[in-house]
């Protein structure tokens, strides 16, 4: 008798086993898709597209809602003002896959020859950008080393801070080596 009600009792799990998801109170219908999340700094402007990697197949994603898509692996873009941003991500059956887009600042290099360029590095020594002095740069929020053009020379300043929704301005005033000697 103890050998058949274990046997009834292994035959109702492995009856019960293909009912079970992930989240065994979703319905059968939302076990083929995942949500998707995805936060902005400024989600009035910003505009989201999930791309499936598989079947290069593109789903506009609304800001801040989250929105029921396929299973699979994705690469989200998100165009911001002035700037991109790109992550790889993957949605798994009826769970919520969070994309949170780091915030970005200004750059402005004042200095006394706005025809003069400026290289962005991040820390690790990457170039991130190059621009002229007369436009205005957005980055992501970090902290940054720039080189500034003066003739063949590149003059170095350490240690940028780039802060979510401002515009850092860099003053750069140049002296000469002969203005030095006297």
């Amino acid at each position: 008798m103890k050998k058949i009600s274990q046997l009834f009792f292994l035959l109702i799990l492995l009856l019960a086993m293909p009912t079970m998801a992930l989240d065994p109170l979703a319905e059968r219908t939302e076990r083929d898709k995942g949500m998707i999340f995805v936060k902005t700094p400024l989600p009035s402007s910003d505009t989201v597209i999930a791309t499936n990697l598989k079947t290069n197949e593109s789903i506009n994603i609304p800001i801040e809602q989250a929105t029921w898509i396929p299973l699979g692996d994705y690469r989200v873009d998100v165009k911001l003002q002035g700037y991109q941003y790109s992550q790889n991500v993957t949605v798994q059956s009826t769970e919520r896959t969070d994309v949170v887009v780091p915030g970005y600042g200004n750059l402005r290099v004042n200095p006394p020859d706005p025809n003069r360029m400026v290289q962005v590095f991040s820390k690790n020594g990457t170039k991130v950008a190059e621009f002229p002095c007369s436009t205005v740069k957005t980055l992501p929020t970090g902290v940054y080393d720039l080189k500034i053009s003066a003739g063949k020379d590149l003059i170095p300043l350490n240690d940028i801070w780039i802060v979510t929704n401002t515009t850092r301005e860099v003053d750069i005033k140049f002296e000469s080596v002969e203005s030095k000697k006297k």
